[in-house]
């Protein structure tokens, strides 16, 4: 039973000594139990350094960092796509607001020339004389209009008929 008593005192001693050493940092008993568990080759795959925790932690820090602003970017680009939708709207909204425009006007021009066809068609029927009494009634701009639209004969026939002046003066303002 001495025995006993006798190694546990040494036991006590020898743990009271490693404890002190470890508290003046002459041992570090960290660092024994790291290194006893990183070499035993079962336990070795399963414990983590400190390093390594601190490594994965700085990992994760910046793989959160980069998600935050990769997230800022993509509130950044959906108002931009938002706003780009907006004016692409307005856009087509103008686009066809001129079609519509476009199309009154080719049909009130196609109505216009419909109607300067039948007059050009009235005076091609119209005795020379009696369209250039008209003729010389007209404004320059009308009657320059209807001289180039009917046939070169007809147009000479009725200028042929006009007074000197009125003749010279559509003359001038058809070249």
């Amino acid at each position: 039973m001495k025995k006993y008593i006798y190694i546990f005192i040494l036991l006590v001693i020898l743990f009271t000594g490693v404890l002190m050493l470890n508290k003046f940092g002459i041992v570090s008993l960290k660092a024994l139990g790291e290194k006893a568990l990183t070499n035993t080759p079962f336990l070795k795959e399963y414990v983590q350094t400190e390093k390594a925790y601190n490594q994965i932690e700085g990992n994760y820090q910046t793989l959160k960092d980069e998600n935050q602003m990769i997230k800022q970017e993509n509130s950044q680009l959906k108002n931009e796509l938002d706003k780009a939708q907006k004016k692409i709207t307005e856009q087509e909204t103008a686009i066809q607001k001129l079609e519509d425009e476009l199309k009154a006007l080719k049909n009130e021009k196609l109505s216009e020339k419909e109607k300067m066809d039948k007059l050009v068609a009235i005076y091609s029927e119209m005795d020379p004389e009696k369209a250039a009494q008209i003729f010389s009634v007209l404004e320059e701009d009308l009657a320059r209009e209807f001289l180039l639209n009917l046939k070169g004969e007809q147009a000479a026939a009725i200028l042929g008929n006009l007074p000197p002046e009125k003749a010279a003066q559509l003359s001038i303002s058809l070249r």
